[in-house]
């Protein structure tokens, strides 16, 4: 009767650390394989919407770790980026960077973009641009969450944001 007991408490014993790390794996920053399907990417986009809407507010980015870009990078905005969240895996719902465009009433939310040190990075089915070595810039994948852009929600750059604040013209050789 002893031996049956300590073995149902190893038994049990296991079967807690097992469900502890399990739920450690799916707690973590990879999250990449529940937003990888196609034929999820409306029901994926909304769980970003909803997990980036309280950034509409550029404070509330700033106040959470996303820092801003001295620049403005034609058809994309000004780049808020969370340096710690750039490495080898990807959340789609924390995304490394959050793009901006000026208004008369300040910064616009207009997207968010992805960067990752491993190049065979993916989301919503799609495999991420490749790196832009000259400029240090890692693979990458830009959503228009927030800004509809008619050449596609994850084509890099998007014609409705413009050359830059106040509409004057220029070129960026990063993206």
């Amino acid at each position: 009767m002893k031996n049956l007991f300590s073995f149902l408490t190893v038994l049990v014993a296991i079967f807690m650390l097992a469900s502890v790390v399990t739920a450690k794996s799916h707690s973590g920053r990879d999250d990449s394989s529940k937003f990888n399907d196609r034929d999820k990417v409306k029901w994926s986009i909304e769980k970003v919407r909803d997990a980036t809407e309280k950034y509409k507010n550029v404070n509330r980015a700033i106040k959470d770790g996303y820092a801003p870009t001295d620049f403005f990078v034609p058809n994309m905005g000004f780049h808020y980026v969370k340096e710690k969240l750039v490495d080898g895996k990807v959340n789609a719902l924390t995304p490394e960077v959050l793009l901006y465009v000026p208004t008369k009433k300040g910064l616009k939310l207009v997207g968010v973009e992805y960067l990752s040190t491993d190049v065979r990075s993916s989301l919503f089915g799609r495999t991420f641009d490749p790196a832009n070595t000259e400029a240090g810039i890692p693979p990458s994948l830009h959503a228009w969450i927030w800004e509809r852009n008619p050449d596609g929600m994850f084509t890099p750059f998007n014609p409705k944001i413009g050359n830059g604040p106040g509409g004057e013209t220029g070129t960026h050789q990063g993206h």
